[in-house]
């Protein structure tokens, strides 16, 4: 059975491809948004229990990218955007099994205030010595892929990747820094040294340079009732008609004019093009009839997986203050958590003032197997490490976990040849196109640059053909 053809069909309804899907709403051309889960969003999710909103995957977004907070604007959200707080904006390092905050003027970790950085108690004298050398240290070679640790290693020492880098990186793409690619995973570091020679002196020169007329309150925003708030405005944009849930593509099949999408339940939708924007391995496993090469190369863009707990606690029974944004772990510290974030404190008035909402993050590289155990005993794992860190006597309220099973993507070395390898490919399937978190940037606006900026290729190459044909 065959449906009716589509012009387009987008493979994935996570913010990439909502973002696509509303792209090609607004100008007007047919498409149909196939999404194997039964709801819109993806990652961006956020949960309720009474009062209290929860974020089960990202719970912010950089406002450096302008692309969220424009798309935020355009929805008509301006007026829920909610920035963090200005006055509490401490994060913590565990360290020797002691919170100590990482120091003022930390830059993607790399210091730009002198005396913070000398008075911490983070860093060994040494390892500061070896920081600073990174001021009269000349460029890497252009164009060598390094490791997030050799580049770190050559620059400033190995003490800062296990103190500061490491549980950074976990925080961020919950890889390893001794697989993660500088030059994908951490661009505008790589661009620091190409442009500057010095980290240290290209950051203070960023920060020194005169400010964005259009920079936003804070660095990262939200919305007033949760994330997830910008993933069900922008689907309600969509047409119903437009969206198929709870089906899952299984193989594509080159036709005539165009593509046959063959679905898990024996149907069949045809289309001029197709946009996946699905997990690169997904996507590997839809082209492996169409093209056993491609598919190899997507299934060469490594994942893991993660998961999220929420606690609430009343917070006269916490002994440490909270203010601040929350704290990352090292692995030194032998500890279940990655990190935890005070979501009351970072985000003021979301939650009644004598309760307080701790998220933490668990699994990542080389730590994945605490996800195989039950719930309860995570929960156990996990509230344990935070009781001993915060100084918690009782039990928590509120207890939710979230499981994202291969949902991080990992650029290791050799991303960009792997990428540059992919696109070659697509050329021999003029009307396939791929697009993700799995690409070119995993943070939200990142993703809906891709989305949007990939809707527009289609449509350019539409008209192309329209041309062509005339």
């Amino acid at each position: 059975m065959s449906t009716q053809p589509k012009t387009i069909l987008i493979v994935g309804a996570g913010i990439t491809g909502l973002s696509a899907a509303y792209t090609l709403e607004k100008a007007g051309i047919p498409y149909l948004l196939l999404e194997s889960s039964r709801r819109l969003g993806g990652k961006i999710y956020t949960d309720s229990e009474g009062p209290f909103p929860i974020e089960t995957g990202p719970d912010s977004f950089i406002t450096a990218k302008p692309q969220a907070y424009d798309l935020c604007r355009e929805l008509g959200l301006e007026a829920d955007l909610l920035g963090t707080n200005t006055e509490s904006k401490t994060v913590y390092l565990l360290s020797r099994g002691k919170l100590r905050p990482i120091p003022e003027g930390m830059s993607f970790m790399i210091p730009t205030q002198i005396w913070p950085f000398l008075w911490t108690d983070i860093l060994s004298l040494q390892a500061k010595l070896k920081i600073l050398k990174d001021l009269f240290l000349p460029r890497g070679q252009e164009g060598d892929d390094e490791t997030v640790a050799q580049f770190f290693e050559r620059r400033m020492g190995s003490e800062i990747i296990s103190s500061l880098i490491e549980p950074f990186l976990s925080g961020v793409y919950a890889g390893s820094t001794q697989e993660l690619s500088v030059r994908s995973s951490l661009p505008q570091i790589y661009n620091l040294e190409r442009k500057y020679r010095s980290l240290i002196l290209g950051m203070l020169k960023q920060r020194n340079s005169p400010p964005d007329k259009n920079a936003k309150e804070t660095p990262f925003m939200t919305l007033k009732n949760g994330l997830g708030t910008l993933a069900y405005t922008l689907a309600s944009r969509l047409k119903p008609a437009n969206i198929l849930l709870g089906t899952r593509a299984k193989f594509l099949a080159r036709i005539e004019n165009g593509y046959r999408m063959t679905l898990e339940d024996g149907r069949t939708l045809e289309a001029q093009s197709i946009l996946l924007t699905a997990p690169a391995y997904e996507s590997a496993r839809i082209l492996l009839t169409l093209d056993s090469q491609l598919s190899d190369l997507l299934n060469a863009i490594p994942y893991v997986s993660s998961a999220t707990v929420t606690f609430g606690f009343r917070k006269k029974e916490i002994l440490h203050p909270l203010k601040g944004f929350g704290f990352l772990v090292p692995r030194s510290e032998g500890k279940t958590i990655l990190g935890a974030t005070f979501t009351s404190t970072k985000f003021p008035g979301r939650t009644p003032d004598e309760y307080t909402v701790i998220r933490c993050f668990i699994g990542g590289h080389g730590r994945e197997e605490i996800l195989q155990k039950e719930d309860h005993e995570i929960f156990a794992a996990v509230l344990k490490n935070i009781q001993a860190i915060l100084g918690i006597s009782s039990s928590p309220f509120l207890k939710k976990i979230y499981r994202w099973p291969k949902g991080n993507p990992q650029y290791t070395v050799g991303h960009e040849g792997r990428l540059k390898a992919i696109e070659e490919r697509l050329t021999q399937h003029p009307g396939v196109f791929l697009t993700g978190a799995a690409f070119r940037g995993i943070g939200i606006p990142d993703c809906i640059r891709q989305g949007q900026e990939t809707a527009q290729k289609i449509i350019s190459s539409m008209f192309e053909v329209s041309r062509l044909r005339t």
